[in-house]
């Protein structure tokens, strides 16, 4: 340990933990348990990461509050939660599991080739989830130069009954018809 290490009631009712270091690094080597919450600061303010054993939640920039799910970032930036492939070849993704493991919905960048990506969801299909994510079904693709494929019906203010279904007036500058 360099540096200042206090160990027991730090005497701020607002802050009262238990190992506090100062001026310096704290390394431990080994496994570490602990049993309490968890809190990261870099000054009395300022938040870095929390862990709230008794919520079972984290939070990031801030501490987690009472409506805020197992996971809450706190940030202002479009790319506060970033998710960066090791290599551009490979899928990368979130997936939603039901409580018996099996996959419901995924989404996930795949691969389009000169450095760009396809951003697709994925879901179960009529026969319900799926035990191998790769088994659900493609419904949307966003692709890197900006088209939309749709893989199943869409309907507008209405379930579709038909490719397009749409409840209300349509606007087009031009049509073309083909058999």
């Amino acid at each position: 340990i360099e540096g200042n290490l206090l160990i027991g009631d730090s005497g701020d009712a607002a802050n009262p933990w238990g190992i506090t270091v100062q001026a310096g690094p704290l390394g431990v080597t080994g496994a570490t348990t602990i049993t309490g919450d968890l809190k990261v600061l870099t000054d009395a303010s300022a938040n870095i990461l929390f862990v709230d054993k008794a919520q079972a939640k984290v939070g990031i920039g801030q501490e987690p509050g009472a409506n805020d799910g197992k996971l809450a970032i706190l940030g202002g930036l479009r790319n506060d939660l970033t998710l960066q492939v090791s290599d551009n070849a490979n899928d990368q993704g979130i997936a939603f599991q039901n409580s018996g493991d099996a996959y419901t919905w995924n989404i996930f960048r795949e691969n389009a080739g000169s450095n760009t990506a396809d951003l697709i969801i994925a879901g179960n299909n009529t026969t319900g989830p799926q035990s191998t994510i790769t088994d659900l079904n493609e419904y949307l693709r966003f692709e890197a130069g900006g088209n939309l494929k749709v893989a199943q019906k869409v309907g507008i203010q209405r379930d579709a009954t038909e490719a397009l279904d749409i409840a209300g007036n349509i606007r087009v500058d031009k049509v073309i018809v083909k058999d």
